[in-house]
């Protein structure tokens, strides 16, 4: 960036010079810096397009910037870390909407186990899960509550760092209790607000381990 002050600089004061020799009048100081702009432009626009190299750190501070300058389609994947979020810079309000998804029955015959499961819709990210039970007895029991991902029944676990889909329920209706009822499954999703829904996917397994 000193290099090419210091190039604009020594070319308008030669443009500035030979101005003056050519011309018969004096050159004043109101044409001197008309005649010094219009070189510095021209050298600007010589070096167009500008690469981020020829950028000092820190030249482009946030009151330089334009609103809605920097948008999505301009931001390099992952560009924007935690680190680079001010403090409260990300509200409630700037976050997508709070919605459910739920099952359809799972049914849960007497002296069984059943699991049942469901997903967010696309574009919606899965923050919690729970479950009901048609009707309320202390003898049904609650094997798991928990995330899990689509795959072969009986190895939903999610791996470590993988991410969460859906919300998965296993229960134990024990034998000579409540006798045949059912439960459904209910996921926590946070909505993208842009994204077109459709009826939740939900599953109710049929008797399984949990």
């Amino acid at each position: 960036m000193v290099a090419i002050a210091a190039l604009i600089a020594a070319l308008a004061g030669s443009a500035v010079a030979q101005e003056a020799t050519i011309s018969a009048k004096p050159v004043t100081k109101k044409k001197a810096k008309k005649i010094a702009r219009k070189q510095a432009n021209k050298q600007i626009n010589n070096r167009l397009p500008w690469g981020t190299n020829d950028i000092a750190d820190g030249a482009i501070s946030t009151e330089k910037l334009g609103d809605g300058a920097v948008s999505t389609e301009k931001l390099g994947d992952g560009a924007v870390s935690n680190a680079k979020l001010g403090s409260g810079a990300v509200t409630a309000s700037k976050l997508g909407g709070i919605v459910t998804r739920s099952s359809p029955n799972v049914t849960l015959n007497d002296n069984t186990n059943a699991s049942g499961q469901v997903s967010c819709e696309a574009g919606e990210r899965l923050l919690g899960g729970g479950f009901n039970f048609a009707v309320f007895s202390a003898d049904l029991n609650v094997l798991s509550s928990r995330p899990s991902v689509p795959a072969t029944p009986g190895s939903e676990t999610a791996p470590n760092g993988a991410p969460l889909e859906q919300w998965r329920v296993s229960a134990r209706n024990p034998a000579g209790g409540t006798g045949n009822t059912t439960f459904k499954v209910w996921a926590v999703c946070m909505t993208d607000n842009s994204v077109v829904r459709s009826p939740a996917r939900g599953s109710g397994g049929g008797p399984e381990a949990p």
